[in-house]
């Protein structure tokens, strides 16, 4: 309920700073446990909803972990990351991402491709 609540003020205000966000979900999206996970996504998804917040800005930061999240045992963790990452794709063939700087992405994109 607090999550919840805490998501709608956020998703309400005029100006969030996701400068000091991203570090923290830098650090956070390498966690394995499931249940973080899904709270990181929650919170990807409705940060990434809000007009005014443009997250595929800084998709490069966070991408390896979105990426890693897709092979969680809990199917509806994939799932749900697969949502998200498809939102950012969409936002990305719109051109939504004014500074996006799709070089890193790409990286990432051939790091996962090429391992396993």
């Amino acid at each position: 309920l607090l999550d919840r609540l805490v998501k709608d003020v956020v998703a309400e205000i005029d100006h969030f700073d996701t400068e000091k966000f991203i570090p923290i979900l830098q650090d956070r999206i390498k966690m394995t446990n499931p249940f973080v996970r899904q709270f990181l996504l929650g919170w990807i998804s409705v940060l990434n909803s809000v007009p005014n917040i443009q997250l595929v800005n800084y998709l490069a930061s966070f991408l390896d972990g979105l990426l890693s999240m897709l092979s969680d045992h809990k199917s509806d963790l994939q799932k749900e990351t697969e949502i998200v990452l498809d939102e950012f794709l969409r936002e990305i063939k719109a051109e939504k991402g004014d500074r996006c700087d799709y070089g890193p992405i790409i990286n990432i994109l051939i790091k996962h491709c090429t391992s396993g």
